[in-house]
């Protein structure tokens, strides 16, 4: 068989595997979130930002006694 792969082709799927994402449409995509219980959506880069409820309360590490 001698098929020819477009350009855009071979760059999407070089995309996406590139983001560990499976190569299809949206609900192909969601049936593969389903099945392997996985999150294939693209999050942001980077660790979460810490909110008010996640910061070092300093009593909890070095409790002082009066």
């Amino acid at each position: 068989m001698n098929a020819t792969i477009k350009e855009e082709d071979i760059n999407s799927i070089r995309n996406y595997t590139r983001n560990g994402r499976p190569f299809g449409d949206e609900s192909f995509t969601e049936k593969m979130e389903q099945k392997l219980d996985r999150i294939f959506q693209l999050r942001p880069r980077g660790r979460p930002k810490k909110g008010k409820a996640n910061k070092w309360d300093v009593s909890l590490i070095f409790p002082i006694r009066l």
